[in-house]
């Protein structure tokens, strides 16, 4: 049940990311060996239309599929504004 009220907007401010611990960062695998067995990946949308995040979401998905072995991914997106993914023609698979 909704209450009908909206979010307050947000600022760059209440958008920068948390700082990690050097030893969170260094646990985390580097992209040039990331992901080593996946064949699907599931992307759930935390920040929903905003330019930054959709850009860096288009970003992310084209390295994933040009550079890696992920064929499909699972999108969590709005139907109508997914419509112009099916265009996209995939290159030939190994």
């Amino acid at each position: 049940m909704t209450t009908g009220r909206r979010r307050p907007g947000r600022t760059a401010e209440d958008t920068r990311p948390v700082p990690r611990r050097r030893s969170t960062a260094a646990a985390r695998p580097s992209s040039a060996n990331w992901p080593p067995t996946a064949r699907v990946l599931g992307w759930s949308e935390g920040v929903h239309l905003r330019t930054e995040y959709l850009a860096a979401r288009d970003a992310v998905v084209r390295h994933l599929v040009e550079r890696h072995p992920v064929r499909a991914i699972a999108a969590e997106t709005d139907f109508a504004l997914s419509r112009p993914a099916r265009h996209v023609h995939p290159r030939p698979g190994p």
